[in-house]
């Protein structure tokens, strides 16, 4: 087997919705959404042309990706929270300063390659999708975000949201919410040409 394009995680932070922005609040877990509360994630990965340097992405168009998701979080503010479970119930538990795992990573990789529609070997594209983050003290974390650069070629968005929390379609509604945020900064709109 051939060796993995070079990989690296560049920046990790914390995205939350603007602070006092959203009330704390619960919502409890429907019967149909207990089924999915031990399932894995609802895993997504969206390709843009990007014809830039990392730097230039670092320069440019972070902020605006990452204020753009402060801003969209506050509208499905629920996916920052966490599932808890007290007493006999389950249910989504929002705080206010309760935020989002957001990492930037490099790849090496071959950005056309890895975007076009032919099969690919999955340990290439593993790379692109964000870990969830592990349960805390029975709270367990809904959304992981991730943007890779590939200098010079493209970027990918990797999203990996708890099936309990979102499932397929509202998933893309919050990434379609977070699209047209960050498209209105005007530094982002080169981004939002998915591949």
């Amino acid at each position: 087997m051939a060796s993995l394009p070079a990989f690296r995680v560049i920046e990790r932070a914390r995205v939350s919705p603007p602070p006092g922005g959203v009330s704390e609040s619960t919502l409890p877990l429907s019967f149909f959404d207990l089924a999915w509360v031990n399932a894995g994630a609802v895993e997504r990965v969206i390709f843009y042309h990007l014809p830039h340097s990392t730097s230039y992405f670092f320069d440019s168009i972070l902020h605006d990706i990452k204020s753009s998701l402060s801003l969209a979080l506050q509208q499905f503010y629920p996916l920052a929270g966490k599932i808890c479970h007290p007493f006999d119930k389950y249910e989504i538990h929002y705080a206010d300063g309760d935020s989002v795992p957001f990492r930037v990573a490099e790849y090496e990789a071959d950005f056309e390659d890895i975007s076009s529609s032919h099969a690919r070997d999955i340990d290439v594209l593993r790379p692109l999708v964000p870990q969830q983050p592990k349960s805390d003290a029975g709270r367990v974390p809904l959304l992981a975000l991730q943007v890779t650069v590939f200098p010079n070629q493209g970027a990918a968005i990797g999203v990996a949201v708890h099936h309990a929390a979102c499932d397929g379609l509202s998933s893309i509604r919050f990434m379609s919410c977070w699209a047209s945020t960050c498209a209105q900064a005007l530094s982002c709109r080169e981004l939002l040409v998915p591949h």
